[in-house]
């Protein structure tokens, strides 16, 4: 096992749903074993993800997050909750963005800040992080965006949870700069997508059929004059399929703006006269206050083994997608793909509460790294190292659990139990959002032939859900 880490001062890094169940995971360790634990959050409010703004322009005092005007949440809100705080009752079976906002700000007040132990900065930007080897400290330098003072702080220990939704990732493909360069505006990521009332009467490229391609397309629905979805050859194709409005595609190969703004797929079809494109094609790993951690070579000219980051893809070097082997005292929360955020948070959140107070022992750091190898070899090198579709989030929290068990670690905070209910709950959440959208479809379709744009469906609809009285969406 690894030496116990002294770990006396903490800094969290986000206020969205993983930075707060760190926080209360951390505020709940028998005997105070920290001195000190500050939550940096630099929007003016709790929420991250779920912090909508409209205003899609990134600067140094304006954030926005990939929140679009109408948004509910994939999954039902008996998933979404936290242990032991669920949702109220007045909150839709599928929640909308505002909901889940205002529940993420009432958890945060619900946490214990033991006597000023636990501080929380919001407004407070972080911009670089450096670790101290001589001090054996972490160095946090962060801007107060209300009055634009820069102060900096040290700690023992840091916690990433600042997301991955931050960096958009768009593919290099044939021809696509040059579209930029002629149009700039008429590319965007799905991060600057607001409302389907921009694009009224547009002929629209929506390239990826992710959720929020899905999403995105079915909201164009009721006010664009055309819609292509490029997707994958393999892709599941039955949701789309079932929109009429919607005309899928195969991968484009070429952009030819000069061309009468046209696009070439791999199986030679043409597009022509594409008014706007949309690139739904997820989100890069970016940690941009880390530097000295991402890149191969440290500002103090030590080399690492690895970087954390290389081509954003994946965080590397990271024992149960949470510690960074070489400095276990720089730790990560969320950022497996495919996710329930909440559960999954607080099951990592408890383990990494017990590891900082000394509690829970990691392993050596070679046993790590074989651990980490053996991951790596079965699921490869890149972005499906981080993918944990269901059932393997499920497997994940329950081993996490296991240890807490088996080393009889049940006092402090506790994550919710992955249960034979729980288990039906999440494999019953996609088949009711598939039904849902199966409504929907009808849905967008009468707001088209009236001519209105998209906005939330509020129909009430009655489905069984196992050991759930009857539900109203």
């Amino acid at each position: 096992m690894t030496k116990e880490l002294k770990i006396k001062s903490v800094a969290v890094i986000g206020g969205g749903p993983a930075g707060l169940a760190v926080a209360n995971a951390l505020s709940q360790e028998p005997n105070l074993p920290f001195d000190n634990v500050d939550l940096f959050e630099r929007s003016g409010s709790f929420g991250g993800l779920w912090n909508y703004n409209k205003n899609k322009v990134d600067n140094e005092k304006n954030f926005f997050s990939p929140m679009y005007n109408h948004l509910e949440t994939n999954i039902t809100k008996y998933m979404m909750a936290y242990n032991n705080f669920p949702l109220p009752n007045s909150c839709d079976m599928f929640p909308k963005r505002q909901e889940i906002l205002k529940y993420i700000q009432n958890y945060s007040n619900s946490i214990n800040k033991r006597n000023n132990q636990l501080q929380f900065h919001l407004n407070s930007n972080v911009i670089s992080i450096i670790k101290d080897r001589r001090l054996n400290k972490w160095f946090v330098k962060y801007q107060n965006l209300k009055n634009n003072q820069v102060a900096i702080k040290n700690y023992d220990a840091i916690v990433i949870a600042n997301g991955h939704y931050n960096k958009p990732f768009i593919p290099r493909v044939l021809g696509l700069e040059d579209w930029k360069f002629y149009d700039p505006k008429s590319v965007i990521h799905s991060k600057g997508f607001n409302d389907s009332i921009d694009f009224k009467d547009k002929k629209v490229l929506i390239i990826g059929n992710s959720a929020s391609g899905i999403d995105i397309s079915t909201q164009l629905s009721t006010t664009a004059k055309s819609i292509y979805l490029s997707v994958k050859k393999n892709a599941e194709n039955d949701i789309i399929n079932q929109n009429k409005f919607i005309k899928c595609i195969s991968q484009v190969k070429k952009y030819d703006y000069l061309n009468n703004r046209s696009v070439i797929t791999i199986d030679n079809k043409k597009v022509e006269s594409i008014d706007t494109i949309i690139f739904c094609t997820g989100y890069l790993y970016d940690f941009p206050f880390l530097k000295s951690y991402v890149d191969k070579v440290s500002n103090d000219g030590l080399k690492y083994l690895e970087p954390l980051i290389t081509d954003g893809k994946m965080v590397h070097r990271l024992y149960k997608h949470m510690f960074y082997i070489y400095d276990p005292t720089l730790s990560f929360v969320a950022l497996p793909k495919n996710i329930i955020p909440m559960s999954f948070s607080e099951s990592q959140a408890a383990i990494i509460s017990r590891v900082l107070s000394g509690r829970l022992k990691l392993p050596t750091e070679s046993q790590m790294i074989q651990e980490d190898n053996q991951l790596i070899q079965q699921k490869g090198v890149g972005k499906l190292y981080h993918d944990l579709k269901f059932p393997l989030d499920l497997n994940y929290c329950k081993a996490l659990q296991r240890i807490i068990d088996e080393q009889g670690l049940n006092s402090g905070f506790q994550a919710e139990r992955w249960d034979d209910q729980r288990y039906k709950l999440r494999l019953h959440s996609s088949k009711i959002k598939k039904k849902r959208f199966g409504e929907l479809i009808e849905y967008v379709g009468k707001l088209r032939e009236n001519n209105q744009p998209f906005k939330l469906m509020r129909k009430e609809t009655r489905y069984y859900y196992p050991n759930c009285r009857a539900s109203k969406l």
